[in-house]
């Protein structure tokens, strides 16, 4: 449609409505207006676009993302589940259960953990959020700490420091740690 040397079984040169959209909406210059449900590797589509497998998106700007939208800038950098304990850190390079973006974790000190990211982030104004996992007999609170037992700022673009600690400001060791990074 719009050539005279089509390479497909359909070639379209210009712009496309589809749907309901046919014949009463104009679609933007060399692009697609569609009503209804789009599936991309299914038949059967049940939202707005639905992808069977998986998707990489580039290209997206940086700016404030609407609600409900997707992009580089609001999504899950790096996150990891780890062993914090002295016999799950041997030689203090902290055992891995699973990860993503997670080039290794260290333990510093009692309950200070410093992650390094395999792909740095863009700035240091990243997020991070976890929780740590008690495993001795003490029933006392444990909570999660960013930048324990830093004097500076604990976010570099490869690292972050996080630990974990009772309510008295003292360091402790947790079976599990996990946390995420979200920024771009």
């Amino acid at each position: 449609i719009g050539t005279t040397g089509p390479l497909n079984k359909l070639d379209v040169n210009g712009s496309i409505a589809v749907g309901t959209y046919a014949a009463t909406n104009a679609a933007p210059a060399n692009g697609a207006i569609i009503s209804g449900n789009v599936g991309i590797g299914t038949t059967a589509p049940g939202q707005a676009l639905e992808v069977a497998g998986g998707v990489r998106v580039t290209g997206v700007a940086a700016s404030t993302p609407a609600a409900n939208t997707i992009t580089k800038e609001n999504i899950v950098k790096g996150w990891t589940n780890f062993q914090g304990t002295t016999s799950g850190c041997p030689g203090n390079t902290c055992t891995i259960n699973s990860s993503y973006n997670v080039a290794s974790v260290v333990r510093n000190g009692t309950g200070i953990y410093k992650i390094t990211w395999k792909t740095a982030f863009a700035n240091v104004n990243y997020v991070v959020t976890g929780a740590c996992q008690r495993t001795d007999t003490d029933n006392a609170s444990i909570m999660f700490q960013i930048g324990r037992g830093q004097a500076t700022y604990p976010f570099t673009t490869t690292t972050a420091v996080v630990g974990c600690g009772n309510y008295d400001g003292n360091g402790i060791d947790s079976g599990v740690v996990t946390i995420m990074a979200i920024g771009a």
